[in-house]
């Protein structure tokens, strides 16, 4: 196993990363059968793919972010249509047009720990605007717009490389558990009618501050867990990360430091 890994590693990743500290594959293919060649090529392999995981932690990191940020940037928040009750009636209160367009850059560390690849995000900022309404009993009817920032979104992914019957590597999401902050909403607008202004405050107001932070976290998470397919880009680092044992999360960050 360990001169296939080292095989693999010097002749199938295309990436530029040169193996300068250390021998050449006809070495290693020139070697003998006795014990002390095989712990040779053991800790060889270790070492290759250690350094080389350690590099395409970093590239996945980075890859991913890129990923990330305009998907976030472009976020558009579903329209949302509800009704609370109101006396002897209904109000019907929708919001429309929410969309994302500032994004605090967050940062991102991705690490690689056998078969479970781990991406976890921290500082995350995000604002945007949208638009509200609501109307009941005829002409009696409301409308503004709305303004949310929040802070301090993190979230931690991971995910599982799997070999199927083939021998072909997949990974499977095992985890994407985004936390958010208080949501800031800020309401804009609107008649100032005493009643309305009533109506707005006792019934509409409560929806609109419980529902815009479920539609940003629901958009957030679905934006994050599809950009995990993106992990495929450094596939080609997945044989290494399965074929060596012992390799731990903690060896992968001191060769990245």
């Amino acid at each position: 196993m360990a001169k296939e890994l080292l095989r693999y590693a010097y002749t199938s990743i295309k990436d530029g990363f040169e193996l300068k500290d250390f021998p050449d594959l006809e070495y290693f293919d020139n070697l003998d059968h006795s014990e002390t060649s095989k712990r040779m090529l053991e800790q060889a392999a270790k070492e290759v793919a250690k350094k080389l995981l350690a590099k395409a932690a970093t590239m996945a990191s980075q890859r991913l972010l890129d990923e990330l940020l305009p998907r976030l940037e472009s976020l558009r928040l579903p329209d949302h249509h509800g009704q609370a009750p109101l006396l002897v009636t209904d109000v019907h209160f929708k919001t429309t047009d929410a969309v994302i367009n500032r994004v605090h850059r967050p940062e991102s560390v991705v690490t690689i720990n056998e078969n479970i690849i781990s991406w976890n995000l921290t500082g995350i900022g995000l604002s945007g605007a949208g638009n509200w309404a609501y109307d009941f009993v005829g002409p009696a009817k409301d409308n503004g717009g709305f303004e949310l920032g929040v802070a301090g979104i993190s979230c931690a992914v991971s995910v599982a490389l799997e070999k199927d019957d083939r021998g072909k590597i997949d990974m499977k999401l095992l985890k994407c558990e985004p936390m958010f902050g208080e949501t800031d909403v800020q309401f804009i607008g609107g008649v100032g009618c005493f009643c309305l202004m009533l109506v707005f405050e006792l019934k509409i107001k409560p929806e609109l501050n419980r529902i815009v932070p479920e539609l940003l976290q629901r958009g957030v998470k679905e934006v994050i867990e599809n950009t995990v397919p993106h992990l495929r880009q450094i596939e080609e680092y997945w044989p290494l990360a399965l074929g060596v044992i012992d390799l731990s999360s903690n060896l992968i960050q001191s060769a990245i430091q």
